[in-house]
């Protein structure tokens, strides 16, 4: 079941028996997490000479990762992160950072009373 991407439902994401957006893609690779390179190529809507050729430019902005062989391979929660980034919001990240407290500056010994 191939993707396809309409050129003029840019904004819109694909949608399949009533899925969309990140559900789709994981139903559609069921318990697959790494998908080569060429499907994921599929997945943007472009061709695999032209996804491979900006992965070699360094100019998609997708996390590529190998394996112990050298095959270069794409995480689906890499490419649904790339996809859609403001539709899977973790708890982590929604909550403000927590902020450390941090030390003050060095006091000296006649500060402290001490001479």
């Amino acid at each position: 079941m191939p993707l396809s991407h309409d050129p003029r439902q840019k904004s819109s994401p694909v949608t399949l028996a009533g899925l969309s957006g990140p559900d789709f893609l994981r139903s559609h690779f069921g318990l697959r997490q790494r998908l080569r390179l060429c499907e994921s190529a599929e997945c943007l809507g472009m061709s695999y000479a032209h996804f491979y050729r900006r992965v070699q430019a360094g100019t998609l902005n997708l996390r590529i990762q190998k394996n112990e062989v050298g095959e270069r391979f794409v995480l689906l929660d890499d490419l649904i992160h790339y996809l859609f980034p403001a539709s899977e919001t973790d708890s982590a990240s929604s909550s403000p950072p927590s902020t450390k407290k941090k030390l003050g500056r060095p006091r000296k010994a006649a500060e402290r009373g001490a001479r």
